[in-house]
């Protein structure tokens, strides 16, 4: 203390700390001028066309529904094709239009040139109801408000009901039903609001814990208080682990099920077993992407690909993931909202004998063990 070394190592630290602040506060402070922006366009857009509803339409057919339009776009080129010269010019601006609304790439959700491999998956079309399930999450579950501040356009139920609330001529009149989204079962809503309230603790008990161990630990060198904290971080990440990875699965009847769940979040993963047809890639036209979508005859989810070693993910999107487009597969893995609907892949097979694991989950695991016997290590060294 006579130099006061200790206090201007505390201050040298909380500087940092101040400047990342500031950082974070411009980062969120960009999303959400960008969310702004988003609500501007969208009441620009329905102010000038006077059709909310075909706005609505639109944002639910992008969020839930581009393959169905695939589809039926296909079917109606044949049928003008059929229909001799005239229908052939009208093919083709039909074709033209659809070029230009490939650039988009489907918001990345499958390979827009794979409409054969979608075709089977919407023959059937997407039950409304379920497609009001899915955006009654966007309402109802409180992660949904959080990762909405971390997201730079706003969520689809969002973005609907506020056209539906801006008083303008053209606001959406078939989409009102949105507004009674918020009546789901009393129940459900209650189970999703006290999930989100223990995940939000197991996700941020471990970094708590962590800071403790350098505020009451490193700075003041304190070596059993240092291991303390980090042997605490440890079982905290052991059972965010257990919350992220559950031991049980859960086979699914039809994908848009899923979309029903309104107890799903980014922390927490639900155990499933899905059944259905590679439709293409997570990020099409990227042949280095180990993320696949499949899809049944009700619709369709991403299957995240997460390895722990650097680029063997992407060794597995190069060498393997085309092996498995177009065909039928078994996928048992953790369904999550974040916010859209995904699974994170734990193994996927076909019945040719094609079959792929990953190994995220058990490194994640590991390291939990290893910070424990790590602490365990440093508190035993202050007590020597």
């Amino acid at each position: 203390m006579k130099h006061w070394d200790f206090a201007v190592m505390t201050v040298a630290a909380v500087i940092p700390m101040f400047l990342y602040l500031a950082y974070v506060v411009a980062q969120f402070s960009l999303l959400a001028l960008s969310r702004a922006r988003e609500t501007a366009a969208d009441h620009w857009s329905c102010e000038c066309t006077g059709d909310g509803d075909a706005l609505a339409s639109a944002l639910v057919k992008i969020a839930y529904g581009m393959g169905k339009e695939s589809a039926a776009r296909k079917e109606e080129v044949h049928a003008l094709v059929a229909q001799g010269r005239a229908g052939k010019r009208e093919a083709h601006r039909v074709e033209a239009r659809a070029r230009r609304a490939q650039s988009m790439r489907a918001m990345g959700i499958f390979e827009p040139r794979s409409a054969e491999a979608m075709q089977a998956a919407f023959s059937q079309g997407i039950d409304p109801d379920r497609a009001l399930a899915a955006l009654r999450w966007d309402v109802v579950n409180p992660w949904a408000k959080v990762l909405e501040k971390m997201s730079s356009h706003p969520l689809v139920a969002r973005r609907i009901q506020a056209l539906e609330q801006s008083g303008l001529p053209g606001a959406p009149r078939l989409w009102s039903v949105l507004r009674a989204m918020a009546g789901a079962p009393a129940d459900q809503v209650a189970a999703a609001r006290s999930r989100f309230g223990r995940e939000l603790v197991v996700a941020v008990a471990p970094w708590v814990a962590l800071a403790g161990a350098f505020l009451f630990g490193w700075l003041p060198r304190s070596p059993f208080a240092l291991g303390l904290g980090v042997a605490a971080a440890g079982i905290a990440f052991f059972i965010k682990q257990s919350v992220r990875y559950p031991g049980e699965f859960v086979e699914v009847g039809e994908l848009t099920e899923l979309l029903e769940r309104l107890d799903a979040g980014p922390v927490g993963g639900i155990g499933v077993i899905v059944t259905g047809r590679v439709a293409g890639r997570g990020m099409p036209g990227y042949v280095l992407s180990p993320d696949l979508v499949v899809a049944d005859s009700s619709g369709f989810v991403p299957l995240l690909y997460r390895q722990p070693i650097p680029w063997m993910a992407e060794l597995f999107g190069l060498f393997r993931a085309e092996r498995y487009l177009g065909r039928q597969v078994v996928a048992r893995g953790w369904y999550r909202r974040q916010p859209g609907p995904a699974i994170e892949l734990r193994e996927i097979h076909t019945a040719g004998g094609l079959h792929s694991r990953s190994w995220q989950w058990v490194a994640r695991y590991a390291a939990a063990v290893l910070l424990v016997v790590v602490g365990v290590v440093v508190m035993l060294s202050g007590l020597a």
